[in-house]
């Protein structure tokens, strides 16, 4: 516990980690506890995607990505500066260090292949929002 506040204070403002506390005391335990078995499920998902050589751009991955972007997006609240904060946490800690601390062990090479799905699916979000723009 000690060493997750730490981590938090080093990597959120006081301003974020006051945001971050309110969308937990709305949310509750128990969605918490959902999102973070949600997150377990994700993740063995992309692993099975990953062992079954699917791209990380294929339909099926392009889902889970979805429903990753979700789970982010109910921690941060839609929080441009709280995203930014906790993608710089993952890149200086080290995934596996991070989601070790969650109870997620990542097998070798999982989270840049989760990393390389999240940018294929901001790029089609990114690509659909050009051509619905354009008609």
């Amino acid at each position: 516990t000690i060493e997750e506040t730490v981590r938090h204070e080093r990597y959120y403002t006081p301003e974020q980690r006051a945001a971050i506390a309110l969308r937990a005391e709305r949310l509750g335990t128990e969605r918490i506890e959902r999102a973070q078995q949600e997150w377990s499920e994700l993740f063995k998902a992309f692993a099975a995607a990953m062992a079954g050589r699917l791209a990380p751009e294929s339909a099926k991955v392009g889902a889970l990505a979805e429903r990753a972007h979700a789970l982010i997006e109910q921690f941060t609240g839609g929080d441009a500066g709280i995203r930014d904060s906790l993608a710089r946490m993952y890149r200086e800690e080290g995934a596996e260090k991070v989601g070790g601390h969650h109870g997620m062990a990542l097998p070798t090479g999982l989270w840049g292949y989760y990393g390389r799905a999240l940018a294929a699916q901001r790029a089609a979000h990114r690509a659909g929002a050009t051509e619905g723009g354009a008609s």
